[in-house]
């Protein structure tokens, strides 16, 4: 004996009835979750500034150029999450949970084994092992970032700003 939906549901698009403010909880809901990781991004480079001040003008232009680089990416990312469309449901970078783990723990096992094995090879063997273990499809760009990223980790820091890295174990075994 009803003529209609209840006052509190609506028709979609398709046809179907859902209700109002359940879609409206999940979108809000959707961009709050997006906007953590932006403002924590924005924070670490708010925090990265007033660290800044303790070093000297010439060494610390490179740092803060990397700190206004991460602020932009951080207010680009806000912006998306807060005024882009929604599905209802949050991005997720990491969707299973041992292979977040594991990735910690390589981070941790990189930084451990910089100092024998040296940076470019530790480095190396931690973007294969994140490649594998968050099963990539596509190891051919895989392996273009990689050597992209390195070289230019070459580039910047060996090159122009003439800084040492640990020296490499492997690397200068063949020459």
């Amino acid at each position: 004996m009803t003529d209609g939906p209840p006052a509190s549901t609506v028709a979609d698009h398709d046809g179907s009835v859902g209700r109002i403010m359940a879609k409206s909880e999940t979108a809000m809901t959707s961009r709050l979750r997006g906007s953590l990781t932006p403002l924590v991004i924005l924070a670490v480079a708010a925090v990265g500034w007033v660290e800044c001040s303790s070093i000297p003008p010439g060494p610390a232009m490179l740092p803060r150029i990397l700190l206004i680089i991460m602020a932009i990416i951080a207010v680009l990312m806000l912006g998306r999450a807060l005024l882009g469309k929604t599905s209802g449901e949050s991005e997720r970078i990491f969707t299973d949970a041992p292979a977040f783990f594991i990735t910690a723990a390589m981070g941790l096992a990189l930084i451990w084994a910089m100092s024998w094995l040296g940076f470019f090879t530790s480095a190396f063997l931690f973007f294969v092992g994140f490649v594998l273990i968050n099963k990539h499809r596509n190891h051919l760009q895989s392996a273009a970032a990689i050597v992209i990223f390195l070289g230019l980790i070459y580039v910047v820091f060996v090159w122009a700003l003439q800084r040492p890295l640990p020296p490499e174990l492997i690397l200068n075994a063949w020459g």
